[in-house]
């Protein structure tokens, strides 16, 4: 028995996506390569955004920017990390100097607005409808 959904992190791993929707990786695959549930893939892994599950499974819409409230509105590299999921300290150093992330860097601290961390995992969004 796997636990409720609102015990899972903001932001899902594929294991937490076939776990929670008790399915297989081949018929998670699926929906997420028809698009019936959005994921950005960072690195090597996808990322899943809870409420686009919620959304799948309720035939609900949701507002994107109603998720990490538990984090301020500034965020320092360590929580935008931890935000999505430990992708490699390379990687995300790549994503911010690709400009895909707006930030600020204020003495040796990367500060990232909340919000736009949040367009950068919902930007494809719209395109995956």
């Amino acid at each position: 028995m796997s636990k409720p959904i609102d015990e899972y992190p903001d932001i899902l791993i594929f294991s937490e996506l076939t776990e929670i929707l008790d399915i297989g990786e081949n018929t998670a695959y699926d929906l997420l390569r028809k698009h019936e549930i959005y994921a950005k893939k960072i690195g090597r892994e996808y990322k899943i955004p809870k409420i686009c599950v919620e959304g799948y499974l309720y035939n609900k819409e949701f507002n994107i920017y109603d998720i990490l409230k538990e984090f301020g509105d500034i965020l320092d590299f360590k929580e935008a990390r931890k935000i999505l999921r430990n992708p490699s300290r390379n990687t995300l150093y790549k994503i911010l100097k690709n400009k895909e992330i707006y930030f600020k860097k204020i003495a040796n601290e990367y500060k990232i607005p909340k919000k736009s961390l949040i367009d950068y995992i919902f930007n494809d969004y719209a395109s995956a409808l």
